[in-house]
């Protein structure tokens, strides 16, 4: 993809901490690109998330979410705030791939929880 364009918002998506919306990534890269529409925002994203370069995290109850680490890895998901953490699960690609059998091609794990400051606000679990 190589435009100035979508330099400045991979740039951007790797700036901005945890797992940014794509309007997070649009206000920050409006910073260095005024002009800039949300409509090509999205279309550098679609692309980048297609070519690999970063990942889409889909949340039922808010926006999508980007990671610019494509690297093996897993998501904490807090069902009270929606903060998404990356962490590592030892032992789960394994399983899946053995119980997938012979078409497997990768799985996505998001685990789901209520962080230490939504259990300390008295955050009620919703499931």
């Amino acid at each position: 993809m190589g435009t100035r364009q979508s330099a400045i918002i991979h740039r951007t998506i790797e700036s901005l901490a945890g797992h940014p919306t794509a309007e997070d990534i649009y206000l920050q890269a409006k910073g260095e690109l005024p002009h800039i529409a949300m409509g090509t925002v999205y279309r550098n994203l679609n692309a980048m998330v297609e070519a690999g370069e970063i990942r889409k995290l889909h949340t039922p109850e808010g926006p999508d979410r980007f990671d610019s680490i494509t690297t093996r890895h897993d998501h904490l998901v807090c069902d009270g705030c929606g903060r998404i953490d990356d962490v590592m699960v030892d032992g789960v690609e394994a399983l899946v791939e053995a119980a997938a059998g012979e078409g497997y091609r990768g799985y996505e794990l998001e685990v789901h929880h209520l962080c230490e400051k939504c259990r300390a606000g008295g955050v009620p679990d919703r499931r």
